[in-house]
């Protein structure tokens, strides 16, 4: 079950300030639509890397496709909590590269 940054805990965290509102509801947009984001994130990568899924691939198996449903789940609920912050850097360069490099593995 993902939990999502609550109204009070952000207010709580003095996110009152200017811009608050709009986080508040992209972080609601975010949670409200997370399956089906994970559900197109993940048609997506198989999408642009179809032997992924194929015989002998990484997500080949449903317990590995699992994982990696469950993986991006987790990306975004980091997503989430940053937006829901106000915190912007973990789009930084350094931190897509790494990025890349975990998910980017799967294509090796």
């Amino acid at each position: 079950e993902l939990r999502f940054v609550s109204r009070q805990v952000a207010a709580q965290d003095g996110k009152e300030a200017e811009g608050a509102e709009l986080r508040q509801t992209a972080a609601r947009v975010m949670r409200d639509f997370a399956d089906s984001s994970v559900e197109a994130a993940s048609a997506k990568v198989l999408e642009e890397f179809p032997a992924l899924a194929e015989e002998g691939g990484p997500l080949h198996e449903a317990l590995n496709r699992s994982a990696f449903d469950t993986e991006l789940k987790k990306l975004l609920r980091v997503s989430h909590y940053a937006t829901a912050a106000g915190y912007s850097s973990f789009t930084d360069p350094e931190v897509n590269a790494c990025q890349q490099s975990v998910f980017g593995g799967l294509c090796f």
